[in-house]
């Protein structure tokens, strides 16, 4: 029952080795219940390292029964496409949904900072439909 104090939940972190690095960027595994639950979803460029910590806990990206985003940075969120990609449903507060389904506008801010870096460290982002 949610809300309900009593239930068990387990909270793992995945550390997603950003720039073949331990300890920057690492998301929330969150095992409850009803299945395994992501908070944050990380870079679309720690995808794999995302995956293999998935699997490090017995789990596959699709048996993941939700993914939440807290906001739209890519350290946070640039995997978003991907997941969805594999059918999880993402939920996001409504301010950032537009620029999951349309990354575009978002994309251009970080190229303008990141230059010729945007795509290795940040992966390639992919909209989530709406």
């Amino acid at each position: 029952m949610a809300g309900d104090s009593n239930v068990p939940v387990e909270v793992n972190i995945i550390d997603l080795n950003f720039g073949r690095v331990s300890g920057r960027i690492g998301v929330y595994l969150l095992e409850t219940e009803t299945g395994p639950v992501l908070i944050e979803v990380g870079p679309a460029s720690t995808f794999e390292s995302l995956q293999q910590g998935l699997d490090a806990h017995g789990y596959q990206v699709s048996d993941l029964s939700g993914v939440f985003v807290t906001h739209i940075h890519l350290d946070h969120a640039g995997s978003w496409g991907w997941l969805a990609e594999q059918g999880c449903r993402i939920h996001v507060h409504e301010f950032g949904a537009a620029h999951l389904a349309d990354p575009t506008r978002l994309m251009s801010s970080v190229r303008r900072i990141y230059g010729q870096q945007t795509d290795t460290l940040w992966g390639e982002v992919k909209p989530v439909p709406e």
